[in-house]
């Protein structure tokens, strides 16, 4: 991308193993040609293992931080992934309806080995103020079935969209087992597109992130959403292909120098 690089707001949590959360969306971001602005949500205490403690940060610093940072720089687009509270919700939704540019929510609820990290007023705040504001919205299998209350996949996509959401990408990493993952995109009139790759045997960790940060920066291209999913998830698929592993567990993607 020639020029200077499109400024892309990634609010996460931080994950001190640079597999997932902020660490994550910054390499995407930068690899993909942005510049990445950040927001941490909460502080953790994890590794390639697994997850231990997490601390929110409280919703009027996250405020602001982000107002201040508003009244400077313009984000092209914006990315929202672990959320440490109910306020932390409300917040961002109030201060991002006025920036009026694309934004992708990876709701995450749950820790890649299952913790939960959301709870039932979180996740209300998800339904009510974040699903309307958002252009995306990238969900895993079990993480669409809560958020939505539903028992399909298909009437979960549905349902989100009917919460506000205009485009649902329900991502396949946690669906039956065999050769391919494969994740489907939902969007305006029930249009609908599957998206495969190969599957790579075990748990890697930071792929939600990786595929959500990637989506939000090619939008920036001025990509329409399904052309932004379908570069992302060649993306995310080649990232995954070339994960290292750093440590004693899981692999994390491998999100910079890679051809696609």
């Amino acid at each position: 991308m020639s020029g200077q690089r499109p400024l892309v707001l990634a609010i996460a949590g931080h994950d001190p193993c640079g597999g997932a959360g902020i660490q994550a969306d910054i390499e995407t971001i930068h690899s993909l040609g942005g510049r990445a602005l950040t927001l941490v949500t909460l502080l953790t205490a994890q590794n390639t293992r697994g997850l231990h403690h997490s601390w929110p940060v409280p919703a009027d610093l996250l405020g602001a931080q982000l107002d201040l940072l508003l009244e400077d720089l313009r984000p092209a687009a914006v990315k929202i992934g672990l959320l440490g509270s109910a306020e932390q919700a409300k917040l961002l939704a109030g201060r991002l309806a006025r920036l009026e540019r694309p934004v992708v929510l990876d709701p995450v609820l749950a820790s890649g080995a299952g913790q939960p990290l959301a709870d039932g007023p979180l996740i209300e705040a998800l339904r009510r103020h974040l699903l309307p504001l958002s252009t995306l919205i990238t969900p895993n299998g079990p993480e669409a079935l809560r958020l939505s209350g539903e028992e399909t996949l298909t009437a979960a996509a549905g349902r989100l969209q009917t919460l506000g959401a205009r485009w649902v990408l329900v991502s396949g990493g946690h669906g039956p087992e065999g050769e391919e993952v494969v994740s489907r995109l939902q969007g305006p009139g029930g249009v609908q597109e599957a998206f495969r790759h190969r599957r790579r045997p075990g748990n890697i960790h930071g792929t939600g992130c990786t595929l959500s940060a990637a989506i939000a920066t090619l939008l920036t291209r001025g990509l329409a959403p399904p052309e932004a999913v379908r570069q992302a998830h060649r993306y995310t698929a080649r990232a995954v292909a070339e994960a290292v592993t750093p440590g004693g567990g899981a692999p994390i993607p491998e999100r910079l120098d890679i051809e696609f």
